[in-house]
């Protein structure tokens, strides 16, 4: 890896904003990629500056190793966590907590460990209310919806606002 370049830790980097900011970046940074599927399964280039790491983000253990990896090649400046699970249901499903909060709060602690300069989330729209009609959604808007994928989104931007000791953050809801 090329040690003159900034480091980004991507989650999220199989999925298809993931793999887009990938290909649009290549050449300009080291790219750390976690993701649940492989390079080839999503089609991403072999590239002498970018790590990737199967790896569920829910379980801390695996991610002792990713640490290790960042730090040993050169580290990290900015960190872009992408990741989450989303399912069509509207139902509750386990996986919101222990993919959703508990994988980004361990994130977080990656990112606090590695000494990130920036740590972006992508939140979502959805984590609000839909405004009555002729009003509109803004980033004073709170996350107010209740349904479970709203619910574990929130309680994302929470842990987000929590961390403001560490680094500076920003939280991107996304549509």
């Amino acid at each position: 890896m090329d040690k003159k370049l900034p480091g980004i830790i991507v989650t999220g980097a199989s999925g298809f904003i993931g793999r887009h900011f990938l290909e649009a970046v290549s050449g300009k940074y080291r790219l750390f990629c976690l993701a649940r599927r492989s390079p080839d399964e999503v089609g991403i280039a072999e590239d002498k500056n970018l790590r990737w790491t199967q790896v569920d983000i829910g379980s801390w253990d695996p991610l002792r190793e990713v640490v290790r990896c960042i730090k040993s090649n050169g580290g990290a400046d900015y960190f872009l966590h992408l990741a989450g699970y989303y399912d069509f249901s509207n139902e509750p499903n386990p996986e919101y907590k222990r993919t959703n909060v508990d994988g980004t709060r361990n994130m977080l602690k990656l990112a606090k460990l590695i000494g990130v300069k920036r740590f972006i989330f992508s939140s979502s729209l959805a984590a609000c209310e839909f405004p009555a009609t002729g009003e509109a959604l803004d980033e004073n808007s709170a996350p107010a919806a209740d349904f479970p994928y709203a619910w574990s989104k929130r309680e994302c931007e929470k842990l987000i606002l929590e961390s403001k000791e560490w680094f500076p953050s920003a939280i991107i809801r996304l549509a």
